[in-house]
């Protein structure tokens, strides 16, 4: 019984472990085939992703390709118009080199008299009304004419212009991170400067606008923390005095370190270069400038002209049956009453822009306009300065430009329009303030306000969006 027992037990066993060890096999099979279905679904994830990573970079730089060949484009296309108008050499960089000419000779630059002797002894005509205004340190862009003749440079200090403003272009569209939206900026902005407008201003008389354009382009591209925003920025002291208020972006003391060094070693070497009398000679015609030089020419586009122009006609028109002494005095008057009401209309509007920026509150707009991201804020900075300016000519629209490609790296695309559409109305405006010339103002202070509502919308939208993202999910009991 018992041997019969064990005999079955073994059989059993025999039986029960085939079956363990079939059932082992099976499972190490299903396993296996597990393992390879697996393999062959991470292997074509891993396919598709590359695929769809070559496809990104394709299409990336098929689009970076399409941006620069319009960027040539613009170019060619813009120094082609130019090239119709412009005359070599061009008034404004006649003034500095002139300008430049009388300082090399130990006279006064900022007088038209010496400026006009020097010119005519290098073979340039200075045209009148036309003389250096900038600081001494701007002479050393002037340098050049120690090798080469005026004639000679005009030409290429041309080209530099027109380089300058292209790149600057380029260097804003870089702020704008979503290809489609970079190139439709790009695509934009070439057709509202190719043509006609600021850009074609700047190169026509040879001003230094698309150089305050390329400062503020690197500043968006490097930040406005670094040393090298510091020493670009520093351009607009050097040169448009009235458009300063861009370096209050400025956001670190290095960078501000920067600013401070280079204004001093520029101001020491033009001191070394041009004699002390150069800074005697600036500061007495500034003195004669604010007494002397009128504001309110038609070319002057700013609020501060059109009101000083509109209360000094009407001041004039009321006296029409005065002596010829008397319409003398009555224009003295007139043109003070006319700086004292541009002043106060600038205020004005600065005042009602930056309270309607902060929601009608009188206090926290030096916390409200903080609270703007750096780019941002020099880009707005740069807009709103142009409504603020004293003096505003036609080419100083080129600085409208960051604003416009900001609006396309932070807005929606229909925002961002809106924004370029505001740019454009300006830039194809008739430059004079006659007539229609307040509109210049309107649409710059107008445009500064919608871009902080639109942004402020955004922000809050966006802000919302972060808590509602950081809120656990509620469950029922």
């Amino acid at each position: 019984m018992v041997s019969s027992l064990t005999a079955l037990e073994f059989r059993w066993y025999g039986q029960f472990r085939v079956a363990i060890l079939d059932d082992i096999e099976t499972n190490m099979l299903f396993w296996e085939d597990s393992r390879n279905v697996l393999k062959s679904r991470f292997l074509l994830l891993l396919s598709n992703s590359q695929m769809r990573s070559v496809h990104e970079m394709v299409t990336r730089i098929r689009l970076s390709i399409i941006a620069i060949t319009l960027i040539i484009a613009g170019i060619v296309a813009s120094g082609l118009s130019a090239r119709r108008i412009t005359p070599i050499p061009p008034e404004d960089y006649t003034a500095y080199a002139s300008g430049w000419l009388a300082a090399n000779e130990d006279l006064n630059p900022y007088l038209y008299s010496d400026a006009v002797s020097s010119a005519d002894r290098a073979g340039i005509a200075l045209p009148e009304q036309f003389s250096l205004v900038y600081p001494p340190p701007f002479l050393l862009v002037m340098e050049p004419l120690r090798f080469l003749s005026p004639l000679a440079y005009s030409r290429i200090w041309l080209i530099i212009l027109l380089l300058a403003g292209w790149i600057a272009l380029f260097l804003c569209s870089r702020v704008i991170h979503e290809e489609k939206k970079r190139l439709l900026f790009i695509i934009l902005s070439t057709l509202m400067l190719s043509f006609t407008g600021p850009m074609i201003s700047a190169i026509r008389w040879g001003q230094i606008s698309p150089f305050l354009l390329l400062s503020l382009g690197i500043t968006l591209f490097i930040d406005s923390d670094t040393r090298l925003s510091g020493a670009v920025l520093s351009v607009f002291l050097l040169t448009k005095i009235g458009l300063a208020a861009v370096v209050l972006a400025l956001s670190s003391r290095k960078a501000w370190a920067m600013l401070i060094v280079l204004l001093f070693s520029l101001s020491l070497l033009s001191t070394v270069l041009y004699g002390f009398e150069i800074w005697s000679d600036y500061f007495d015609w500034l003195s004669r400038a604010s007494s002397e030089w009128t504001l309110s020419r038609s070319n002057n586009l700013s609020i501060f002209a059109i009101t000083s122009r509109l209360s000094q006609n009407w001041l004039m028109g009321a006296g029409t049956g005065l002596t010829r002494t008397e319409r003398f005095a009555r224009a003295g008057q007139a043109s003070l009453v006319g700086k004292i009401l541009g002043t106060a209309s600038v205020m004005t509007i600065m005042f009602i822009a930056i309270s309607i920026i902060n929601g009608w509150k009188f206090r926290g707009w030096k916390r409200t306009l903080s609270t703007l991201d750096r780019k941002v804020l020099v880009a707005w900075l740069a807009w709103f300065t142009i409504g603020a300016c004293p003096i505003v000519y036609d080419h100083y629209g080129l600085l409208l430009i960051p604003l416009v490609a900001v609006s396309f790296a932070k807005l929606s695309v229909l925002n961002a329009i809106i924004m370029y559409i505001f740019a454009s109305i300006w830039c194809l405006l008739p430059p004079s303030s006659q007539g229609v010339g307040i509109m210049h103002s309107i649409i710059c202070f107008g445009g500064a306000i919608v871009f902080v509502a639109m942004y402020s919308r955004r922000q809050q939208v966006e802000s919302i969006q972060r808590v509602k993202g950081w809120e656990r999910p509620k469950f029922s009991s």
